[in-house]
């Protein structure tokens, strides 16, 4: 079920991780990876679940082996309502098929 994938930051900017001030587990949830057809999140079809990087973003280009390469063009997360408050119970990632010059400088790189 838990699959591990390999994400490539497209592009040079390094993110900076940050504490929250609720505790709710987000760090460690797996995320669910649906490709998109016809470029609509509706029509989306459930590919893996992952378990990436908490600073996976849009843009990242996501290696799946033999499923092939995507682009992540949507994360989101899945909140439910608590007596306190929200709280995350998933995650979400939206891809592409990535481009041929992304997917062929990741072969090139393996």
């Amino acid at each position: 079920m838990d699959e591990e994938g390999v994400v490539y930051k497209r592009s040079k900017k390094v993110g900076i991780p940050f504490s929250r001030a609720k505790t709710d587990n987000r760090e460690n949830m797996p995320y669910k990876t649906y490709i998109m057809m016809e470029g609509k999140p509706r029509n989306a079809e459930l590919i893996a679940t992952l378990r990436l990087g908490a600073l996976t973003a849009c843009g990242d280009i996501l290696d799946l082996g033999d499923k092939g390469i995507f682009e992540v063009v949507r994360v989101s997360f899945v909140y439910k309502w608590n007596v306190t408050g929200f709280v995350v119970t998933g995650k979400r990632l939206y891809c592409k098929p990535a481009r041929r010059q992304w997917a062929q400088s990741i072969e090139s790189l393996q």
